[in-house]
């Protein structure tokens, strides 16, 4: 997530890392030079999630500071889709293009401190991907007491959500039928500092069959079965700080880490029981957050968000790795 991630706290997380646990200690290091980029520009827009809609052709970007999402076209070319009263900071955001839609991630990182919403809203809104009409709105932190930031999202291939969230040890789940419930929680997934949105972050779904979950405060992956959540596992690998994760269409995982200024490609031969880094790519100081693949080629999010005063122009910077 964002910057107010302190460095001390990341450094105290690192350092509890096992030793055993680092296999990553040489990647390829790939910089950038003259990559395809798309350009675009909107006041304050605090950007945070992107997705693409094939359909369109257009990428998909949510919004901290404004609750709306807004399209970017291949040219640049930002306009508002998604919008509603019930959307204060919009997150994580995935398109369901087998059935029509668009999910987002819905929390209050706007308001002050002293509304009752602020940091303790988790809730995923669904709109019809053709039409942007809001089609469902879902309440996720009336499931438990407690702060609550839903983050980032996740689909299956029988149309099930998982949402995490980033201040408390949960990660969700909305039914095809839009039953919602606590698909996990456990004391493993809890934040080391509530409001510093460090803990669960991003999550993708693997086609055999489980969830593959980073906790940026502790630069740890989990694997956790679909049909048998409790049985979930750490993923031995090096240390990694990711925000978004997106998988490649042969499986590898790219894990953005903003707060080291890298994107990870990463790879698995034993079913992501351990990992290991094969190449690294450099974003240099822009806070990066989370990618879209379009086709083949894979896009991050460069946010800007790095100056005291907020960023009006923002990249989708093709990844080459």
């Amino acid at each position: 997530m964002r910057k107010i991630l302190s460095a001390l706290l990341f450094s105290l997380a690192l350092l509890s890392c096992k030793e055993d646990e680092v296999v990553d200690p040489t990647p390829v290091v790939v910089v950038p030079d003259k990559l395809e980029t798309i350009q675009f520009s909107r006041d304050a827009l605090y950007p945070e999630g992107i997705a693409y809609d094939a359909s369109s052709s257009n990428f998909l970007v949510s919004s901290i500071s404004k609750g709306t999402v807004g399209k970017v076209s291949l040219k640049g070319i930002y306009t508002p889709f998604l919008t509603s009263s019930k959307l204060i900071s919009t997150l994580g955001i995935r398109v369901d293009s087998v059935r029509n839609r668009v999910l987002v991630a819905v929390g209050d990182l706007l308001n002050s401190p002293g509304t009752s919403t602020r940091d303790n809203l988790a809730a995923v809104a669904i709109f019809n991907l053709t039409t942007g009409a809001s089609e469902a709105y879902i309440d996720l932190g009336i499931l438990k007491e407690g702060k609550h930031l839903a983050n980032d999202i996740a689909v299956d291939a029988d149309g099930n959500i998982y949402i995490t969230d980033s201040f408390s040890p949960i990660i969700y789940k909305v039914d095809a039928t839009g039953s919602a419930s606590i698909f996990l929680e456990d004391d493993a997934f809890a934040p080391l500092s509530v409001g510093e949105m460090a803990g669960l972050n991003g999550i993708v779904f693997h086609p055999d069959g489980y969830l593959i979950v980073s906790k940026m405060d502790e630069g740890v992956l989990f694997k956790i079965p679909v049909a048998d959540p409790a049985n979930f596992t750490t993923i031995t690998s090096a240390a990694l700080p990711g925000d978004g994760l997106l998988l490649t269409k042969d499986n590898k995982l790219v894990v953005m880490a903003p707060t080291l200024n890298k994107a990870y490609l990463v790879s698995s031969t034993n079913a992501w029981a351990t990992a290991t880094v094969d190449k690294t790519f450099e974003t240099g100081n822009v806070w990066a957050t989370t990618m879209a693949r379009k086709d083949n080629d894979l896009y991050v999010l460069y946010t800007n968000d790095v100056a005291p005063t907020p960023a009006n122009n923002f990249v989708l910077q093709k990844l080459k790795f």
